[in-house]
């Protein structure tokens, strides 16, 4: 589920949390074969149409569940999906 912000940690800052932007799906496609977009009904087609043209220039929060902070999509780096993909679990590591 891409578009849902998620952690096991209630404390996590939101950009620490798993999900996947639209602007990311093309990298994650190498690792599933199936995205499952959740919204209400009638956001659903929207959010579809959105991930499907793979960008999104608004806050993040808008199409992403429990992202609380309000950080807009286009301030992200274009190196963060590629980054996150790499991480090797190493995502709270403080050296």
């Amino acid at each position: 589920m891409p578009n849902i912000c998620q952690s096991s940690y209630a404390d996590t800052p939101s950009l620490l949390k798993f999900f996947i932007r639209p602007e990311d799906v093309a990298i994650y496609s190498q690792f599933v074969d199936v995205f499952e977009l959740i919204s209400d009904q009638p956001r659903q087609a929207v959010i579809y149409k959105i991930y499907k043209q793979g960008y999104w220039s608004g806050p993040i929060k808008e199409i992403i569940p429990n992202f609380k902070d309000n950080l807009d999509s286009r301030f992200i780096g274009k190196a963060f999906g590629s980054v996150r993909t790499s991480c090797k679990k190493r995502c709270f590591y403080k050296p």
